[in-house]
């Protein structure tokens, strides 16, 4: 189980972990020099990603520009601000495999100022990762919901490792990977990171919404005229 060690309660950043802690049959070596084709993976992910924003964002704009802004015009006059807060609190504190990437373009293309966008998001995430944290602190006392940190473990299994090995760090770290913001933060709390760390690490998922801010393109003259 993922919260079975009470030496992460304490300890400068949570760092402070025993050569034990990496999962069983492998040694602190091993574990290691697994870590490069790990990052390999996640770099590679977040690589194709972004690639996939841009070519979707091109074709749109040369095939679809008119009709989905219009739709994105409509769609932030329904919700505005508060809408997206509430989305991205959603999409980035509970643990669910869906990004909220298409609404920053969506508000984007529904012409909302890119600061503004940026600003309720980051916020957004933030507040998000302060309630997972506490969250997955909770939730790691309760006996029957072991069986989520071990599905973490099993289909997240760099996120526990970045935690026990890296403390804070590896908030910082996680939250810039292209892994659902709450199987951090939550996994953050169950390992009893310092409290005062994390909230300095959580901010560290500001730059990932920004590159997808700044990579988001408002409605053109026409269509915004039309």
């Amino acid at each position: 189980a993922l919260v079975k060690d009470p030496s992460l309660s304490h300890g400068g950043d949570g760092s402070n972990m025993d050569k034990e802690d990496v999962e069983e049959g492998n040694s602190w070596e091993e574990a290691v020099d697994t870590d490069e084709p790990k990052w390999l993976r996640f770099v590679a992910k977040a690589a194709l990603l972004i690639a996939a924003f841009l070519l979707v964002s091109i074709l749109v704009e040369k095939f679809a520009e008119k009709e989905v802004s219009k739709f994105a015009k409509t769609l932030m006059d329904s919700i505005g601000l508060p809408g997206i807060f509430a989305l991205v609190f959603f999409f980035d504190g509970f643990p669910q495999p869906f990004t909220y990437v298409p609404l920053i373009y969506m508000a984007i293309k529904g012409s909302m100022p890119k600061t503004s966008v940026f600003m309720v998001c980051a916020l957004a995430s933030y507040t998000a990762a302060i309630s997972g944290y506490w969250a997955g602190n909770g939730l790691s006392r309760v006996e029957c919901a072991n069986g989520m940190f071990e599905y973490v473990e099993k289909n997240y299994p760099m996120v526990p490792d970045l935690m026990k090995r890296k403390g804070n760090t590896g908030v910082c770290l996680a939250a810039l990977l292209p892994v659902p913001l709450a199987i951090a933060t939550w996994t953050a709390g169950s390992f009893r990171i310092p409290f005062h760390y994390f909230c300095f690490a959580a901010m560290c998922r500001a730059p990932k919404i920004l590159v997808f801010v700044l990579l988001s393109r408002g409605p053109s003259v026409t269509s915004g005229a039309a």
